[in-house]
């Protein structure tokens, strides 16, 4: 992938502030929209509160991307290091879990 194809998001970190994340699926494919896929993530989800010490206020799963709506707890915090931590627990997750369902899921070395 071209390097000027990523996004560069700018995450403000500031104490007592909410934070909307969105994500989506490896090459914008429809892996939510999987029964399973979304109990995994919504698993994943609740684990990654305590590991990242956030409230959870909402969130909207849909077949390709998933919004949320979070709190977090510490004074001091990296967004983007949560962001980074709740999508790679997922992805990680969901690689394993899935590849018996969905052949090919695993095929790019990065979600091994």
């Amino acid at each position: 992938m071209n390097p000027q194809n990523f996004k560069k998001i700018k995450h403000w970190n500031i104490t007592g502030h909410a934070h909307e994340l969105t994500f989506s699926c490896f090459h914008g494919r429809d892996y939510l929209s999987d029964t399973r896929a979304c109990e995994i993530l919504q698993e994943e989800i609740e684990k990654s509160r305590s590991v990242y010490h956030f409230k959870l206020w909402a969130y909207v799963i849909m077949p390709n991307h998933v919004h949320m709506l979070i709190l977090p707890l510490k004074k001091e915090y990296d967004i983007a290091k949560i962001l980074s931590g709740i999508k790679g627990i997922m992805s990680k997750c969901l690689c394993t879990s899935l590849i018996l369902i969905l052949p090919g899921f695993c095929r790019s070395p990065s979600l091994r």
